[in-house]
């Protein structure tokens, strides 16, 4: 106005979700829990259809006003993308250390999109569930180790009682590659809300298999020198039994034709024939 160059946006009263969870001494229940990360999740992709990625998703710019609705605030770090000017560059970490995606930690600044903040909606819905942040530490290579190696501890490890489909969607939405996760911040609140009204959620829950193989990926250092070590064990093992196995054939084989020798000196042809036949078995 004037020479005053200026900028108004909505006064939005109440606490961040971070301090909420702070001050509650109980986690939230579930459907309030789901409620809420759902409303979360379609404000972001209200931003998506905008072209904005926010890329700083947490319960600190989450702040839910005084009749509980949540609203996502921060965008400082937000990208435009149907921007053609590129502010971030290759290699540059972006984002909150405890909550943030792989690409992210990796800066990877072309992997991020959509999904990047699909991963922070479920980072947020991670510490409503558990009261934690997905990865825990205080310095950032502790925190960047524990990202990259996606190593995720399932909510209903931290809170057994927290429902086993909410922890899938939860999960789901942490998926360390991009293409695993849900597709669209839309996706992941549809299946929150498919929880609220007791229908089954689309996520799936990873299998014991597909477990078992992302933890040989994640520890592949210490894996493979002791996948080699057992297979090493194993034909050694293996080499000993047959050897010994022979052994005794070829001793019973001797023993019998030195019967079968006596036999025939004793002229029982038909007794020594048969001990020899034996010992050639």
């Amino acid at each position: 106005q004037g020479s005053l160059t200026y900028f108004a946006m909505e006064l939005v009263e109440g606490k961040s979700l971070a301090r909420v969870l702070r001050e509650r001494e109980e986690p939230f229940p579930p459907q309030e829990t789901a409620r809420l990360v759902e409303k979360v999740a379609r404000a972001v992709h209200f931003a998506h259809e905008k072209g904005i990625i926010h890329r700083d998703l947490k319960p600190d710019n989450v702040v839910l006003g005084p009749d509980a609705e949540p609203q996502v605030m921060d965008f400082g770090l937000a990208r435009d993308v149907t921007s053609t000017e590129r502010r971030s560059v290759a290699g540059q970490v972006m984002g909150s250390p405890n909550w943030m995606a792989p690409e992210q930690a990796r800066g990877d600044v072309e992997a991020i999109d959509r999904r990047t903040d699909v991963y922070g909606v479920g980072a947020i819905l991670y510490e409503m569930l558990t009261g934690n942040p997905p990865h825990p530490g205080k310095s950032w290579p502790q925190v960047a180790v524990h990202i990259l190696r996606g190593e995720v501890v399932s909510p209903r490890s931290v809170r057994p009682e927290a429902p086993r489909d909410l922890e899938t969607v939860c999960l789901k939405a942490l998926e360390t590659e991009p293409s695993k996760r849900y597709a669209t911040a839309e996706e992941l609140g549809n299946d929150l809300a498919r929880f609220q009204r007791g229908e089954p959620v689309h996520a799936r829950p990873i299998g014991r298999i597909e477990r078992i193989a992302r933890m040989a990926r994640r520890h592949k250092a210490t894996v493979i020198p002791a996948t080699i070590a057992l297979l090493v064990a194993t034909a050694s093992l293996t080499y000993v039994v047959v050897y010994r196995a022979a052994h005794a054939r070829a001793r019973s084989a001797h023993e019998l034709a030195q019967l079968g020798t006596l036999m025939q000196k004793e002229e029982r042809p038909d007794e020594a024939l048969r001990l020899y036949q034996l010992a050639l078995e």
